[in-house]
């Protein structure tokens, strides 16, 4: 059934459709085959390593689409840009603009933004993440960036529930560690890790005090 909240935790941001029957494989739109989730309980649902399950819902859509219009289905068009995520980076941390960086690779300014965003991202991760098993935390850090709605969003995953990170302190972090991004990632990349470690922990300190005090 489509709803305008999670079913799971009534969460009303980022919301996703699931078929419970694939569409690839046959699933209809119906209300009885849907299921609102949001964005993180649709992922859990699917697995959220499991990588293989989408390549071969991938792969089914594909064959289908060849076996019903192979007269139409010629794969990407001729001149058509793919996306070289490396070149987007290191362009970034060489400190030219998102202008400039989307005229050389002749794509999309907000391309180079959203993969831009998304490697920040996934840095914060891995320094929350790094840090919270320094400080022996029960839970762990899942921050998350939407393509689609361009923005960014965090959550402290513990016991099976998760706490919301608000968007402020979110985009704080975030902006902090693209500036140090694109003043040390290139000339000194440890230095750029160990920084934005340093920093990464000072705002999970900060966030733990905060909540002992409202306790």
């Amino acid at each position: 059934m489509r709803l305008d909240f999670c079913a799971v935790c009534g969460c009303k941001d980022n919301l996703h459709h699931h078929h419970w029957n694939a569409r690839v494989l046959g699933g209809s739109d119906d209300e009885d085959n849907i299921l609102t989730l949001c964005s993180y309980h649709h992922r859990e649902l699917h697995g959220h390593k499991k990588k293989n399950h989408y390549k071969a819902l991938q792969k089914v859509g594909i064959k289908k689409a060849k076996e019903k219009h192979p007269e139409k289905y010629t794969g990407r068009k001729s001149g058509a840009y793919t996306v070289n995520a490396s070149a987007i980076l290191h362009l970034r941390s060489q400190k030219y603009s998102y202008d400039i960086i989307a005229k050389k690779l002749k794509i999309a300014k907000s391309t180079v933004q959203n993969h831009c965003r998304q490697k920040i991202v996934d840095d914060l991760n891995k320094f929350s993440n790094k840090i919270a098993k320094k400080m022996q935390l029960k839970g762990e850090f899942d921050f998350q960036f939407s393509f689609r709605n361009n923005e960014a969003f965090g959550f402290f995953k513990l016991n099976g529930g998760r706490i919301k990170i608000d968007k402020i302190s979110t985009n704080k972090i975030l902006r902090k560690i693209t500036a140090l991004y694109k003043n040390y990632y290139l000339p000194n990349n440890d230095e750029y890790d160990k920084l934005a470690t340093e920093f990464v922990e000072g705002w999970i300190q900060h966030k733990i005090k905060k909540l002992n005090e409202h306790k």
